[in-house]
């Protein structure tokens, strides 16, 4: 199951949640302290959420993957996305909890009036589950230096 983290899970946790995100941040971000103060405070002012990907096991919560969300709006048509920002798993992901997160992320998505849901990644897997999922993955990200 997905479940969105409340502000005070956040805080408890934000060394766990700060590492996970450090190596998994889009390929454009750099993470410096500041940084990760700004995306903390995005993800306690609900600007940025934070979910993790979880089962329960004989009475224990076990986390497959941390994922990191946001509003992306499209600059000139205005639209709203969920960007997923980042996505760090700890451990395999079987397709049938990468299909139940989807539909959670899907669900919320349009309860907030989002028209899709988008992301970056250079990971092939990834790619290659949001393909098995249905999703496109054609449109790639060109990065130029200045």
């Amino acid at each position: 199951m997905l479940t969105k983290l409340e502000s005070e899970v956040i805080s408890r946790y934000w060394e766990d949640i700060a590492d996970a995100i450090v190596a998994s941040v889009p390929p454009l971000a750099e993470v410096t302290d500041t940084a990760l103060n700004e995306l903390l405070k995005g993800l306690l002012e609900d600007r940025m959420q934070a979910w993790i990907l979880c089962d329960i096991i004989e009475d224990r919560t076990v986390v497959y993957a941390l994922v990191i969300t946001t509003i992306w709006r499209d600059p000139g048509l205005d639209t709203k996305n969920l960007l997923i920002y980042a996505l760090y798993g700890y451990s395999t992901i079987q397709e049938s909890m990468w299909k139940a997160g989807l539909e959670t992320l899907r669900k919320y998505a349009r309860g907030i009036g989002c028209k899709a849901i988008v992301g970056l990644t250079s990971v092939p897997r990834i790619r290659e589950v949001v393909e098995q999922l249905g999703g496109d993955t054609s449109i790639s990200l060109i990065t130029l230096a200045v």
